[in-house]
């Protein structure tokens, strides 16, 4: 089977929009981590998306947490997990260290 990994690099939105999206997503940080993280995503400019289409194939899992982790080390950025009951973590917002032992559930 083959695997559907995309990985896309978007543009921040205009205005705050950094820091609601980490109030949303980030429910493992405090708001001053929020606020900090907002800070320097909006200082960057742009974004890693990574997402996994249907029909995956058994080590896809695998190599969604690798290519994320290696995108947020080489970028000095954060994991952001938008969906809950993938992987052994909660929805929330993670250094490459943690989501490195991340576990698929599903």
């Amino acid at each position: 089977m083959e695997n559907t990994l995309s990985l896309t690099i978007l543009p921040n939105e205009p205005e705050d929009s950094e820091l609601e999206y980490l109030r949303d997503y980030g429910r493992n940080l405090s708001p001053t981590e929020a606020e900090e993280l907002a800070q320097q995503w909006r200082r960057v400019g742009h974004s890693f998306g990574l997402s996994s289409g249907g029909g995956r194939s058994h080590d896809e899992p695998r190599m969604l947490v690798a290519l994320a982790c290696a995108l947020a080390d080489a970028s000095d950025g954060r994991v952001i997990l938008m969906n809950d009951g993938l992987f052994s973590l909660g929805i929330g917002i993670y250094t490459p260290e943690q989501f490195e032992h991340a576990e698929w559930i599903r």
